[in-house]
């Protein structure tokens, strides 16, 4: 339970940032067909991020952070574009 609660809570802290990596891939890769790529840009930069964390307390392995967010992006993206967000 405390594993889920930790992960919870990095990614409630995490997600205004993931929101802005997402419309910042979406400007710099336009268009339709590139979600694989954009997905690896977000998750590359989140991984390197996270790999440069030196404190002393424990974190999630960056695997078990990483499934949550994919689903995270890829939920946010689907409304993004049913909303006109991103516009295909």
């Amino acid at each position: 339970m405390a594993q889920f609660i930790m992960i919870f809570k990095l990614v409630v802290l995490l997600l205004p940032l993931i929101i802005d990596a997402i419309k910042l891939v979406e400007v710099a890769i336009p268009g339709k067909g590139n979600g694989g790529s954009k997905l690896e840009v977000v998750k590359v930069a989140l991984e390197s991020a996270y790999s440069s964390v030196t404190e002393s307390d424990p974190l999630p392995k960056f695997e078990q952070v990483w499934k949550v967010v994919e689903e995270i992006v890829k939920g946010l993206v689907s409304v993004f574009n049913k909303t006109g967000v991103f516009t295909k």
